[in-house]
């Protein structure tokens, strides 16, 4: 379509001028490339953006890095955008903030990060014999063949779901992790199939049990309470669950008046007031829930819960019923204030008195659900440059990310 290039190449050109040499191909695809992120560096703008970053392992084990931009463009509408994918030699926070910074050639960024293939196959073949003696349901609908999930680091979600795959699969686990301590083509892999089928079901059953009330992340200060009162009161809810499942497979339950001993214990050490029931309570079941707490604590601080729910004002669902013109003025004074001053601050509680009245109640705004429409509605009204300072916080909210990475 070019005719500079006709008269150079295609017809006039000379027969070997395939393009199929891997050097090629690549200069071809770097050409490419850099007109995308061109394209995306325009599309942005001068608006603030976000940096969101995932590792992922490639088909050759790898370590991949690939960034994904976050912005809302010039007609309100939320675009995250994929930039580019960098190899690393690690993970580690410092490796991707460097590769962050050589890639978008800044000196600073934001990054969000992300064991079961091995027995992936297995469980697969195990899944098909339990269909066989009919302990597995079958028919459009059914879970006929399980997948062992692979947990996600922050992914909070998927480490319940590939709890609850594990007891779904419980007896296969085992049949798989007892044929690899025979059969197993190395010593290591012999060894950790041992291992690992040493107390998985007490120690799935309290991962389950903990995970059940951590999946529903909406109610960080509930879920809080629920774990208080687990630990305080589910042990003997827990231990009662665990028995029946060692009773359905057979397992050896231990008499939990009599007195642990670990395999660190001697003689002249031994303590006769540590029972095995003391034992998992206090040593197990008591500090994994206490290792949760610490961890909403950590994840979730008070400040913010604030910014969330004082974002939450913003959203114009339900004809904008969790408006409130403090928590706006709030959520720009405290969590924004790089990008509003004094005057702005003044501005804006008069921007949203009127804000109040005239977008609160305009046909044109109802029914909407989510901030992104309400960006989008407020550039096609042309109210947005009426309400500049609202649109602008509204902007800052939407490109900052509340999100969980999900399994690849």
């Amino acid at each position: 379509m070019n005719e500079n290039i006709g008269d150079i190449v295609l017809e006039k050109a000379p027969k070997n001028a395939k393009y199929t040499s891997p050097d090629i191909q690549k200069d071809i695809l770097n050409i490419f490339a850099n007109q995308v992120r061109t394209k995306i560096r325009k599309e942005i703008g001068d608006a603030k953006f976000c940096i969101l970053v995932d590792e992922a392992r490639d088909t050759s084990n790898k370590e991949q890095m690939s960034i994904v931009l976050r912005f809302v463009d010039i007609d309100g509408f939320l675009r995250e955008r994929f930039f580019a994918i960098v190899h690393v030699t690690d993970t580690t926070a410092a490796t991707l903030k460097k590769k962050i910074s050589d890639t978008l050639d800044c000196s600073c960024a934001y990054y969000v990060h992300c064991f079961a293939h091995r027995l992936q196959l297995a469980l697969t073949a195990a899944a098909e014999k339990e269909l066989a003696i009919g302990e597995r349901d079958t028919g459009r609908g059914c879970n006929q063949i399980g997948n062992l999930l692979r947990p996600g680091k922050t992914c909070w979600s998927s480490n319940f779901d590939s709890i609850c795959n594990m007891i779904d699969l419980y007896s296969s686990v085992i049949t798989v992790l007892e044929n690899m301590v025979y059969d197993g083509s190395s010593n290591s892999i012999r060894g950790e199939a041992s291992d690992n089928g040493v107390n998985k079901s007490v120690l799935s059953s309290i991962a389950r049990e903990i995970f059940r009330y951590l999946n529903a992340m909406d109610y960080v200060s509930t879920t809080k309470t629920l774990l208080h009162t687990l630990r305080e009161e589910g042990f003997a809810i827990l231990l009662s669950y665990v028995k029946e499942v060692c009773a359905k497979y057979d397992i050896e339950i231990p008499q939990m008046e009599a007195r642990y001993k670990s395999a660190t214990d001697c003689s002249c050490q031994q303590n006769d007031s540590i029972t095995v029931e003391h034992h998992y309570r206090f040593d197990v079941f008591t500090v994994a829930i206490d290792f949760q707490v610490e961890e909403l604590n950590s994840r979730f601080k008070d400040e913010a819960v604030e910014l969330l729910k004082l974002s939450c004002a913003l959203e114009p669902k339900e004809n904008f019923k969790l408006f409130n013109v403090d928590h706006i003025y709030r959520l720009a004074e405290k969590f924004y204030s790089l990008d509003f001053d004094t005057q702005d601050l003044h501005h804006l509680r008069m921007q949203l008195d009127h804000y109040k009245i005239d977008i609160v109640g305009h046909e044109r705004f109802q029914n909407l659900s989510i901030i992104s429409e309400l960006c989008r509605r407020l550039i096609e009204t042309n109210k947005s440059g009426s309400y500049n300072l609202i649109d602008r916080l509204i902007r800052l909210v939407l490109t900052l990310p509340v999100s969980t990475a999900k399994k690849e």
